[in-house]
């Protein structure tokens, strides 16, 4: 009979140590509630599961992703101090047992967490290929290796789509900084003039960056693309001001925060008028 209980003792206790601890239950709410991909979202989550007591663990991370791309590359951008190299959910080589520092999130109550983000830049995506995100949370070592994974289950935040405004010379998305992806569009058949709306041939864009009201770069002109749009031409072209603009003279400590740009035919023979596209500063 003692050998009998010593055996059912060793078999539960080996059963305890392998007994899943992923967290069934919390409640997720964002602000705003139906969030685009370009919102600055606030991230809250509450753990009402029992599964959290058992991680044992002041401190939990996001683990992100998002359809075709598992990890959140644009965090260099979120924060300007963070080390290039180190755009992951988690760190070395068992990425799982070590969740990255800049994934933190704040803990704002009992069992209550938040962070706060930027889809479009949190992964360096257009919004029009920025549907939803799927997240998880955990603490820094989230168990696995032979270990019970200590997690919450999977979560998705849906994003609602955006809309614009018809303009002539409009950006999508509205709301972009300096290292954003970011469209620029020229709709010929919104153009009053004459010359500019019956136009057929290889159309530019040259842009300017400025800070504040100061060119801080070379104008750079760029051959556009092209896509039909009803009876008219719309044309295009798609950038990151940073990386595609002439800011090698930039002043240290000075952002871009404006572009000003024209569209016109290859010798300038007519052109538009100006556009102006102010940049949103990151946090």
């Amino acid at each position: 009979m003692k050998r009998l209980i010593f055996i059912i003792a060793i078999i539960g206790l080996f059963g305890f140590s392998g007994y899943s601890q992923v967290c069934g239950s919390l409640i997720v709410s964002t602000l705003p509630e139906e969030p685009t991909a370009i919102d600055e979202i606030t991230l809250t989550v509450e753990f009402t599961c029992p599964e959290f007591d058992q991680w044992g663990e002041e401190d939990i991370y996001l683990w992100v992703w998002t359809e075709g791309l598992e990890q959140p590359v644009g965090l260099p951008d979120m924060f300007p101090d963070a080390d290039d190299v180190q755009p992951l959910n988690g760190l070395g080589d068992q990425a799982w047992k070590n969740s990255n520092p800049y994934l933190q999130m704040e803990k704002i109550g009992e069992r209550k967490y938040q962070y706060v983000f930027t889809p479009t830049i949190m992964f360096k995506l257009n919004p029009s290929d920025l549907r939803s995100m799927g997240f998880l949370c955990k603490p820094k070592d989230g168990g696995g290796y032979g270990d019970p994974d200590r997690k919450t289950e999977d979560q998705e935040i849906v994003f609602k789509s955006l809309t614009f405004l018809e303009d002539l010379g409009r950006t999508f998305p509205a709301t972009v900084s300096a290292n954003d992806i970011v469209t620029i569009y020229f709709n010929q058949g919104l153009s009053d003039e004459a010359d500019v709306s019956t136009y057929t041939g290889d159309l530019y864009i040259s842009i300017t960056p400025y800070t504040d009201n100061t060119p801080v770069g070379e104008k750079v002109t760029i051959q556009t693309l092209t896509q039909p749009r009803g009876d008219f031409t719309e044309y295009y072209v798609t950038l990151i001001p940073n990386e595609h603009l002439d800011i090698s003279f930039l002043p240290e400590g000075t952002r871009v925060n404006k572009l000003i740009y024209y569209f016109h035919n290859e010798l300038e023979t007519f052109k538009t008028d100006e556009f102006t596209k102010t940049l949103v500063e990151l946090k």
